[in-house]
C-alpha cells in the first residue's frame, strides 16, 4: 500500500436494514401547533412609576417592554428621540451649547 493511502474506516454499527427490526410501531408524536414568540403589549405608565425612566424632560411616559426587559420613553418631545429621547429626530441636529434636558437641545438643519 502506498504512502498517502489512508487507512479504511471503522465499522460504525449494524446495516441500516437491521436497524429497527422491533415489532411494535413506535407512538404516534402528539399534535402540535408551531412555536410563535407573542410579545405582551407594552404597558404605558406614567414616568413616576419607573425608577430608570429618564427621558431628560422630553417625554412625561414610559413603558415597559416585558420581553425586552427595558423601559423606554414614549412620545417623546422637542423633536428627540431614543429610549431616553437623547437622539435627534431626523431633519434635526444637537445644539451643542444646549444641555441634554433643555428644549432647544435639537435644532432644525437649515
Amino acid at each position: 500500500m502506498p504512502a498517502w493511502t489512508t487507512a479504511p474506516a471503522p465499522h460504525l454499527g449494524p446495516p441500516v436494514s437491521a436497524v429497527g427490526t422491533s415489532t411494535t410501531a413506535p407512538a404516534p408524536a402528539p399534535a402540535s401547533k408551531p412555536f410563535q414568540l407573542k410579545p405582551k403589549s407594552a404597558q404605558v405608565v406614567p414616568i413616576e412609576e419607573f425608577q430608570d425612566c429618564e427621558c431628560y424632560g422630553h417625554s412625561n411616559r414610559c413603558s415597559y417592554i416585558d420581553f425586552l426587559n427595558v423601559v423606554t420613553c414614549v412620545s417623546c418631545k422637542h423633536n428627540t428621540r431614543g429610549q431616553h429621547c437623547q437622539h435627534c429626530r431626523l431633519g434635526y441636529y444637537r445644539n451643542g451649547s444646549a444641555e441634554l434636558d433643555d428644549e432647544n437641545v435639537c435644532i432644525e438643519e437649515l
